[in-house]
């Protein structure tokens, strides 16, 4: 999305998830709802940037 919102012609690849890896993958997307949910504002982007 990024690559192409600047100008790079990309394709995409998916391939199939094993049920034994939807746990760990998943793990960002449940700290991202529970950080929110919490009211805190995590920037994860930009963790490392300089200011």
């Amino acid at each position: 999305m990024y690559a192409e919102q600047n100008g790079i012609n990309v394709k995409t690849l998916s391939a199939p998830t094993t049920w034994y890896m939807l746990f760990p993958l998943s793990e960002r997307e449940r700290y991202i709802i529970l950080t929110e949910w919490l009211g805190l504002t995590p920037d994860l982007v930009n963790k490392y940037q300089e200011i």
